[in-house]
């Protein structure tokens, strides 16, 4: 928590998708969910962040609606001009090594030196360096690697 701080002078924020803490992530109410994913939504579209990491499969499949979620850079984000990427929850009950999860969270790293400070918002594939999915670690992994 003391280096969130800083964090945010790198432009790096956090958020929830439902504010209340839970041990488990089935403790959310379905109402819960859907409100929080409108609140994230408007957050998005006030901030313009660049890439938004969304801790776990789950987490994306309830924002999205979507099923089938890999790890990594998503090939459709969820909302125009915003690369999204999966990586594993940092949670006690997620069973990968910290070397597993390590390489997710690099694509992140490697994906915010790859923009450029100055580019505009949203980004697009026209962007360089936008969307570099080559260049960054763990973008091929998929969901099935999920243990």
């Amino acid at each position: 928590p003391q280096e969130d701080a800083d964090l945010l002078d790198l432009g790096i924020g956090f958020t929830n998708i439902v504010a209340r803490p839970t041990r488990r992530a089935d403790e959310l109410t379905k109402d819960e969910i859907r409100a929080g994913a409108a609140t994230l939504r408007e957050k998005f579209g006030e901030l313009q962040p660049r890439i938004v990491a969304y801790c776990g499969v789950g987490v994306y499949q309830w924002y999205t609606g979507r099923r089938k979620i890999a790890w990594g850079i998503q090939p459709e984000p969820a909302l125009p001009g915003i690369i999204d990427v999966v990586v594993p929850s940092p949670s006690g009950l997620n069973r990968m090594t910290l070397d597993e999860m390590l390489t997710h969270y690099r694509t992140v790293a490697d994906l915010l030196h790859s923009i450029p400070a100055d580019a505009p918002y949203p980004l697009d594939n026209t962007t360089p360096g936008a969307i570099d999915a080559g260049r960054c670690a763990g973008a091929s992994k998929d969901a099935s690697s999920r243990r």
